[in-house]
């Protein structure tokens, strides 16, 4: 929704969205300003611009204030035109049945504040609808979380602001135990629920609750399946656990996503390991990854090479002291194999 230094505060209509190189854009920029506001107005004081029947409620009044809850809500009309609804009110949350049915309110609500706080989280809630879909498609039983776990993912995607510590302790309980078949569906939901914006929230509460969840979401990025377009809100996810955490949580998430990346094949997460084991990475981290390549040993140098054949790339893109790590590896794998 922004872009260049720009934010939309015009509602995207089906006309303006592109499909341009492989990727989706904005292309009518006629009522962009720079996010700081530092230009000349785009409209007079309580006048509006825009496209009614893909304007957000606060447009019509006090257009010059919007937030980028308004590109979501703007969106949200657009995810209406795709399902095919009836022609709908301006100004009015849409309505449907179906999967696609909570995110697609959330994202009209007229109060912006109880829309979606980011795209990232708009994209999470459809992918889950999505995975949903397809595993039931696929006979799969429907992993409907229970009881307690009910309660909190509900709070957790509608307002996390409100859970205490007890209530949080309890959510990274639960979602500790994804390895448990017995307490499969609760963790994974709990798993889903805990996103960019929650994490944040959790980290700003209390940070040893924060690391076991930190934890816990690489471990399950590890070692579970998903569905292929899920892999990028983990590797999202993965990211911004790599940006926040200290050294050792910095080496799980990298790590983590080299593992996500090679088991799903994922193109976008296979650059982003790229990115956080290459050259601008802190010297202590890069010794730190060093190890953690160590222990994986030749399966460290199955994925590199994975990621090399993939996305075209060279291994001589990684930091050095990464480099010579997976070198020392396969001087290594060369004794083994050859005396």
């Amino acid at each position: 929704m922004a872009s260049h230094g720009l934010e939309s505060i015009t509602p995207s209509k089906p006309e303006n969205v592109l499909r341009l190189d492989g990727r989706w854009v904005l292309a009518d920029l006629g009522l962009v300003v720079p996010p700081t506001r530092e230009t000349t107005t785009v409209t007079n004081t309580s006048s509006w611009a825009g496209s009614l029947t893909y304007m957000a409620p606060e447009q019509l009044h006090d257009f010059k204030h919007v937030r980028l809850q308004a590109d979501i809500f703007s969106f949200g009309c657009i995810l209406d035109d795709l399902i095919g609804n009836a022609p709908r009110l301006p100004f009015s949350r849409c309505t449907t049945d179906g999967p696609l049915a909570g995110g697609l309110e959330k994202c009209t609500e007229a109060d912006s504040s109880k829309r979606f706080s980011s795209a990232a989280s708009v994209r999470n809630a459809l992918l889950i609808a999505l995975d949903d879909s397809l595993r039931e498609a696929a006979g799969e039983q429907k992993l409907d979380p229970a009881g307690e776990a009910s309660q909190l993912v509900a709070r957790l995607q509608e307002d996390p602001e409100s859970l205490n510590f007890a209530e949080w302790r309890a959510a990274v309980r639960i979602a500790e135990d994804f390895r448990d078949d017995s307490g499969e569906a609760e963790a994974r939901a709990v798993l889903r629920a805990l996103d960019v914006d929650q994490l944040k929230r959790l980290h700003s509460l209390d940070i040893v609750l924060f690391e076991r969840a930190a934890q816990t979401i690489c471990d399950w990025a590890s070692e579970g399946s998903f569905a292929f377009e899920y892999c990028d809100v983990l590797g999202s996810r993965l990211r911004f656990l790599y940006e926040i955490s200290d050294l050792r949580g910095q080496a799980e998430a990298a790590i983590a996503t080299l593992t996500l990346a090679c088991s799903h094949n994922r193109f976008y997460v296979m650059r982003q390991w790229m990115r956080m084991a290459g050259p601008s990475a802190a010297d202590d981290l890069a010794d730190r990854l060093a190890i953690e390549l160590a222990v994986l040993g030749p399966q460290a140098l199955r994925r590199v090479e994975q990621i090399e054949h993939a996305i075209d790339v060279s291994r001589e893109r990684l930091h050095p002291r990464v480099l010579a790590a997976l070198s020392k590896i396969s001087e290594q794998e060369d004794k083994t194999l050859f005396g």
